[in-house]
């Protein structure tokens, strides 16, 4: 009778524990730079990025740059990656890793301290919006200088009688500088021909 009661429990419990399986997250098989990055953050920081998620035919990138390069992330716990494939995507205000043919994006901002692509600096700073944002270290110190990157999806504006204007949607860039004292808010700087003033 207890075998009885043993095996009907397993053949209840076997669907959940295989569900289980299924959606936790693994680092099987990877890389021991990627195994790093998930044990220094307890697997809390990466989620799968789905590059096929928009079908429809998109004019440009969000990316700073397409292409993956070199580049290590420093984390708040005060432990750094060896080196890693990154790139950085604007519009989401995130790092994107790339392991094998799988990629994965920062889900925790806050985890990060900052991190390097090309042995170019870049940090997470609050801004007036309150927003984690990523900033691009020009010069650092008590007083930086940042440059903060700008991308908007733009929607189709093309001009049948002109034969002008995109037929699809399309990404703009844009950037911007600030200026940064101690660990304030980053005031923006206006940009003129003749002169350097902060708004």
């Amino acid at each position: 009778m207890k075998n009885k009661l043993t095996t009907i429990l397993l053949i209840t419990l076997l669907p959940l524990l295989s569900l289980s399986q299924e959606n936790k997250f693994t680092t099987s098989g990877k890389t021991p730079i990627f195994v790093e990055l998930v044990s220094h953050t307890k697997g809390t920081i990466l989620i799968r990025v789905d590059n096929n998620a928009t079908l429809n035919p998109i004019e440009g990138n969000p990316y700073l740059t397409e292409e993956f390069m070199m580049g290590q992330i420093y984390l708040a716990n005060g432990k750094e990656t060896s080196i890693l494939a990154l790139r950085y995507n604007i519009v989401n205000n995130q790092i994107e890793v790339k392991q094998d043919e799988e990629i994965f994006g920062i889900n925790n901002s806050r985890k990060i301290d900052h991190f390097s692509i090309n042995e170019i600096r870049y940090e997470y700073i609050n801004n007036n919006e309150g927003d984690h944002s990523i900033y691009q270290v020009l010069a650092n110190g008590a007083c930086k200088l940042l440059r903060k990157y700008n991308c908007t999806l733009n929607p189709v504006n093309y001009n049948i009688t002109l034969d002008s204007g995109h037929k699809t949607p399309y990404y703009t860039k844009s950037d911007n500088l600030y200026i940064q004292l101690l660990d304030n808010t980053p005031k923006k700087i206006k940009q003129h021909k003749h002169s350097i003033l902060k708004e």
